[in-house]
């Protein structure tokens, strides 16, 4: 794949990352922003209000900050939204498609980082207090609910249950021809980590 030839010659700048809930997407991109030296942006945060679950940023407000990056010589993108993301795809030097998972353990993962999550947030607590936030709790098992719910219609192509599915990625990102690079393996992901060489030691 010409993406794979292009990566071995020199590390692209411009990075962005999709699949699925669970898919790794967070931490490839952390591992990448690390290894070239690259600002690592999440677009759970840019597009919704606390990033997550939250309510939509206004369109115009997402947008220019989108633009904003795009613009920028230097960046990693990272999410499971095709809305407004058209700029960002075209000025990227590679695209990172993560399809290597099945639904229920891309699930899995998403499981155990909510159970992680939970943990940390019951040990800052005090007291009775760790008992007595049940509404918070509730909230975060319905949140956990619905990303379980996302990540099962992101795989069956089921558009109730996610605005993004993979049929709906599969087809945009066919736009985009060669600097799309498809990860249907963890063997894929591997390779990818090893092939692109740190900033410090491209050549001039």
């Amino acid at each position: 794949m010409a993406a794979e030839a292009a990566s071995q010659r020199e590390s692209p700048r411009r990075i962005f990352i999709i699949g699925a809930i669970g898919s790794g997407k967070s931490t490839l991109a952390r591992e990448l922003g690390n290894t070239l030296d690259l600002p690592v942006h999440g677009l759970d945060s840019i597009l919704r209000e606390g990033g997550g679950g939250g309510p939509a940023r206004p369109v115009d407000v997402r947008v220019a900050e989108l633009a904003l990056i795009a613009d920028q010589p230097s960046w990693i993108v990272e999410g499971v939204h095709l809305d407004d993301t058209e700029p960002l795809m075209a000025r990227a030097e590679l695209i990172v498609w993560l399809d290597h998972l099945r639904w229920w353990r891309s699930s899995a993962r998403v499981v155990r980082r909510f159970v992680s999550g939970a943990w940390v947030e019951v040990r800052r607590r005090r007291g009775r207090e760790r008992f007595l936030r049940f509404g918070d709790y509730g909230r975060r098992l319905r949140e956990l609910g619905g990303a379980i719910g996302q990540s099962r219609g992101y795989a069956i192509n089921d558009s109730r249950a996610t605005p993004v599915t993979r049929a709906a990625v599969a087809g945009r990102l066919s736009r985009f021809g060669d600097k799309v690079l498809r990860c249907t393996s963890e063997a894929d992901v591997d390779n990818l980590l090893r092939r692109l060489r740190p900033a410090t030691a491209r050549s001039p």
